[in-house]
């Protein structure tokens, strides 16, 4: 469980003291910074900041890189795409000084979510697929798997519903396939799918995805990310209501963790928007997402996944 191994990492990094060997320091504030993640985007900046700075005296460059790449990868998170730019471009040009292809795709990689969510989709489809070669080159399977769900997303956001659609089947079939998966991988490519159905107008499949994927999302803190498409689908379902709430619950939690949008989420915010204000009243919509902004996880995650 991640919950239990940021819980021990917490612990470990709180008991760390001067006389804690500084590479032992920079390995639990990087692998603290990661399992924070998006859910606790500046907690994980923190953290990630602590092991850069020790990497640095210590030289290590192809763990400097890693922490590099992930500060950015929160910062792309956080919408601060110019200060993200620059981070990629150092962590890349050390992975490629040590010839790591592992360490190379995740750059490439994180910086094609970069280009993807400042709207160069054509940039961003090639540093997805330049990161295939480099991880299928590592023998990294599942990150492979992560790649083709991100051509998925981008397959989405480029409004190919049916490239979207395959992508999304395939990256399943082969993370049920494979031995070994991160399921918050599989809840992700899920939560996608039923995203792709909900815009094909395909409900009954898309409920049938979310409820398989999103309690795999939720261990890594997760859920929320989903949640524009799970209101989306329940506003074109008939339960506006349940929508404008889930609606309510996604804007307070991104605004909660400083998070933009990505394209795909801010698309189904939009037409939800407009299914809301066909049948109700700006007033009635204003109190119905002021009530979501005041769920908690569980109660949110219960109303999206309702018929």
């Amino acid at each position: 469980m991640q919950s239990e191994g940021r819980e021990r990492l917490q612990e470990a990094a709180a008991t760390m003291t001067d006389d804690t060997p500084a590479f032992e320091r920079a390995r639990i504030w990087l692998s603290l910074a990661i399992l924070r993640g998006t859910a606790e985007p500046a907690r994980s900046l923190a953290a990630s900041d602590q092991a850069i700075e020790l990497y640095r005296h210590l030289g290590d460059a192809l763990r400097l890189g890693r922490a590099l790449a992930w500060r950015a990868r929160i910062w792309v998170f956080m919408g601060k795409f110019d200060e993200a730019a620059p981070v990629f471009a150092e962590a890349l040009a050390l992975a490629e000084s040590v010839g790591n292809p592992r360490a190379i795709g995740g750059c490439l990689e994180g910086d094609g979510f970069r280009k993807m969510l400042t709207g160069d989709l054509a940039g961003a489809r090639d540093n997805f697929e330049r990161a295939l070669a480099q991880f299928r080159a590592a023998g990294a399977t599942s990150a492979v798997l992560g790649v083709l769900v991100n051509l998925g997303d981008l397959s989405w956001a480029l409004g190919d519903l049916d490239a979207a659609l395959a992508q999304c089947r395939e990256a399943v079939r082969l993370m049920r396939d494979a031995p070994h998966f991160a399921k918050a991988m599989l809840g992700t490519c899920l939560t996608n799918l039923s995203g792709v159905l909900t815009e094909r107008g395909e409900l009954s499949e898309a409920l049938a995805a979310a409820r398989e994927g999103l309690p795999l999302r939720r261990d890594s803190g997760h859920s929320w990310v989903a949640m524009d498409s799970f209101a989306l689908r329940a506003g074109l379902a008939g339960k506006l209501d349940n929508a404008a709430r889930i609606a309510g619950y996604a804007d307070a939690t991104h605004a909660a963790k400083q998070s933009l949008r990505q394209p795909n989420e801010a698309r189904a915010r939009a037409r939800l928007m407009d299914v809301l204000r066909e049948h109700l009243d700006g007033d009635e919509i204003a109190r119905l997402t002021a009530a979501g902004a005041a769920f908690d996880e569980d109660e949110a995650c219960r109303i999206a996944l309702e018929e």
